[in-house]
């Protein structure tokens, strides 16, 4: 019975939390997961890449929330797609890391991990 519990709690808060997403985030994450399945597809790279955040706000919004929610545990991933984007897509996500960039200074996790993807990128 305590292990039937557990799990319908896990699967509660799991459900309340997947609704907790800002808009921002959804948009992204729905984005990264067709990614996901079908890597291949450029129509795929270029929604991804369009609706990965233009913004330095939107970006900690979503990425490097106050409240360590929203996609914080798993930005590093969703920073590594919008890398493998650059190949189709270089000048839209150079344009869109420095428009990102220029607004924030250096921070762990999600700011840092895209400033040092920007250099990269920025040095190819």
């Amino acid at each position: 019975m305590r292990v039937l519990t557990t799990a319908l709690l896990l699967v509660v808060f799991g459900t309340s939390f997947a609704q907790n997403l800002l808009p921002e985030a959804l948009q992204v994450k729905d984005a990264y997961e067709k990614l996901l399945k079908s890597p291949s597809r450029e129509n795929y790279r270029e929604v991804y890449v369009m609706s990965f955040p233009s913004s330095s706000k939107t970006f900690l919004k979503v990425f490097n929330s106050k409240t360590y929610d929203q996609l914080f545990s798993v930005s590093y991933q969703y920073i590594d797609a919008l890398q493998r984007c650059a190949g189709s897509y270089p000048k839209e996500v150079i344009s869109k890391c420095v428009d990102i960039c220029k607004d924030l200074t250096w921070d762990a996790d999600a700011v840092s991990y895209l400033q040092h993807t920007s250099v990269s990128l920025a040095s190819k």
